[in-house]
């Protein structure tokens, strides 16, 4: 019977574990209200988690530019962790710029996923977004 429980311990410690992000985005560029449209957050979203390991991720977007009606984003995205099999780190890097706008929503997803994500060590950043297309950059550890 010890046996068993040892094996079941085990093999649960290796077991992708379920997390969550969940916000509220009040977009404002130095007083002036941004909106966003919920495909569009919700395909950052996707592509951010999916960059940063997660698996298996289901988002779901609220407000937003819609139906002649503009209100706050709200965002939920479930996803699993990736199971870190080795002792192998990445250095990977995240940027925006003036082709790549929307510095306060994106920059607000990554550091939502971020808490989320032990994996993941933050060497260096610079995310202050006063206006809708600063740039903003990070270097993370990511360990695989």
């Amino acid at each position: 019977m010890k046996k068993i429980f040892v094996v079941c311990a085990f093999l649960a410690s290796f077991a992708a574990s379920a997390a969550e992000i969940s916000f509220t985005y009040f977009g404002n560029d130095l007083g002036r209200q941004v909106y966003y449209s919920c495909d569009y957050v919700e395909d950052q979203a996707t592509y951010y988690l999916n960059l940063l390991g997660a698996n298996h991720i289901d988002v779901m977007c609220t407000g937003g530019i819609q139906n002649w009606s503009w209100m706050p984003i709200h965002l939920k995205a479930n996803f699993e962790l990736p199971l870190i099999t080795g002792n192998g780190v990445e250095t990977l890097e995240l940027q925006g710029d003036t082709w790549n706008p929307n510095c306060g929503i994106n920059t607000t997803i990554i550091n939502e996923a971020l808490k989320t994500m032990n994996h993941i060590r933050l060497i260096k950043k610079s995310d202050s977004c006063p206006f809708q297309d600063s740039n903003y950059f990070y270097q993370l550890q990511v360990q695989r």
